[in-house]
């Protein structure tokens, strides 16, 4: 056996490494130095920013709490307005509210201790204000209006439009949405609010930003005019029930949810609104694997407002339709209805046993499964044979589905339109075969 020798350096050889070495290391250290720079600087930046928004909030809160006690020692109650002046001197001294307006409430708190006795265990006399507008019927209006009628205070300084809008739903606890066309234009903003109405707010980032806001569907829109008025009539239409929809869609669709989306994928908020109505959701996965990713942060909106906007922003739409909520882009669904109208002579089945046989409730769980093995599936849960068309079965896309519960007719029409086959009865049997040759294969099999 031969062994391996290595040879030693030669004197010349080790002092050029040792040279290389030393001309080396203090670019090493330099750029480890200045690497380190810049990782503290941006961590820095985060928490400064943090910091900016948390000092925003507190500053909103103490002019509030002010405000109450003012209110309360103008109306008489001098019980609370001496409990919310002690609050603030408590709770918010160290704010810099309390520093500009130190004056203010040192008087306030002057008037409160020269009130006399009586009236302070009074119960205060009964102030009749000028009535304010009523608040609308529906709750998600209700709410909005109650927050644009209170008053904030804040600051922010260079702020992107996604950031400026998030920190306005932030503070008011309402949804605003921000119309990604407007958003495009809109540069960063620099905004200082003392002691205002929130709607007045909003008229101001409008104006500064060059667009306008409106109410729909459980949120606040910030876009165009032109824009508003598509939403609008868009927002009025009743309900995408092709089919009377089930008593559990209806009040699962009713409750209201809290949801913070940062870069989702569509389907993957399928799946989660799936498993909150605890019903079958299709999606049509050549559109909803292509749909952009999903942003958006939603307060107390119920659930079918939240996916009106969902869909809004990825260009999609939903139906309930077939025992299912159906989801594709809208020329997708227009599609499919079509296509379903032109197949429904073909779809009835032959004899009583084998409607029985399809009405049965089955589950499937195809992930790009070809059709061969799909066939074996239904073979296997219904006893109903399907024959594949070899005419088009070579390039016949797979399927990807996934029901629980459904009637096995429905769920097989289900599986012939995500992968955009057709199904009909042919004598006994159930046939799969292209749309385009459902009439004929149909007319071939009539009579046998």
């Amino acid at each position: 056996m031969s062994s391996l020798r290595t040879r030693p350096l030669s004197r010349g050889a080790s002092r050029r490494l040792l040279l290389a070495l030393v001309a080396v290391l203090p670019l090493l250290v330099i750029g480890a130095i200045l690497l380190h720079g810049i990782l503290r600087q941006r961590r820095q930046s985060t928490a400064a920013l943090s910091q900016s928004d948390a000092e925003a909030i507190r500053e909103h809160n103490a002019a509030a709490i002010f405000r109450s006690a003012k209110s309360a020692a103008e109306a008489g109650n001098w019980p609370l307005a001496h409990a919310e002046l002690a609050r603030l001197k408590e709770d918010w001294s160290h704010t810099r509210f309390y520093a500009g307006h130190r004056a203010a409430i040192e008087a306030l708190a002057k008037a409160i201790e020269d009130a006399p006795v009586a009236d302070a265990l009074q119960p205060p006399a009964p102030a009749e204000p000028p009535a304010p507008a009523p608040l609308p019927a529906e709750p998600w209006r209700r709410r909005i209006a109650e927050a644009m009628r209170r008053h904030v205070t804040f600051s922010f300084e260079q702020r992107s439009p996604e950031d400026m809008t998030n920190f306005l739903a932030a503070i008011a606890d309402i949804t605003i949405v921000l119309d990604p066309e407007v958003a495009k234009s809109i540069p960063p903003i620099t905004l200082r609010i003392e002691d205002m109405a929130f709607e007045e707010t909003l008229n101001r980032v409008c104006k500064m930003a060059g667009c306008t806001h409106m109410q729909a569907n459980g949120a606040v829109l910030l876009t165009t005019e032109a824009r508003a008025k598509d939403l609008a009539r868009e927002a009025d239409k009743k309900g995408p029930f092709l089919e009377p929809p089930p008593k559990a869609l209806e009040e699962a669709l009713a409750k209201t949810h809290n949801f913070d989306f940062a870069e989702i994928p569509l389907a993957d908020i399928l799946n989660f609104v799936a498993s909150l109505i605890d019903l079958n959701i299709v999606p049509d996965t050549r559109a909803v694997w292509n749909a952009p990713e999903v942003t958006l942060r939603v307060n107390e909106m119920r659930l079918d407002h939240c996916l009106f906007w969902i869909c809004r922003a990825t260009g999609m739409a939903w139906v309930w339709y077939d025992v299912a909520m159906f989801v594709s882009s809208p020329q997708a669904i227009k599609a499919t209805l079509a296509t379903d109208e032109a197949l429904r002579p073909f779809q009835q089945p032959p004899t009583k046993a084998l409607a029985e046989r399809v009405a049965k409730r089955i589950d499937l769980d195809f992930v790009e499964t070809p059709w061969h093995q799909a066939a074996a599936s239904l073979l296997k849960e219904t006893g109903v044979v399907v024959m594949l068309d070899p005419a088009v079965m070579k390039d016949a896309p797979a399927i990807t589905l996934r029901v629980v519960d459904m009637p096995a007719d429905a769920a097989i029409r289900w599986c012939c339109r995500v992968s955009g086959m057709a199904c009909l009865w042919r004598s006994k049997r159930l046939v799969i075969t292209t749309p385009q040759r459902a009439s004929q294969v149909w007319a071939e099999g009539k009579g046998k």
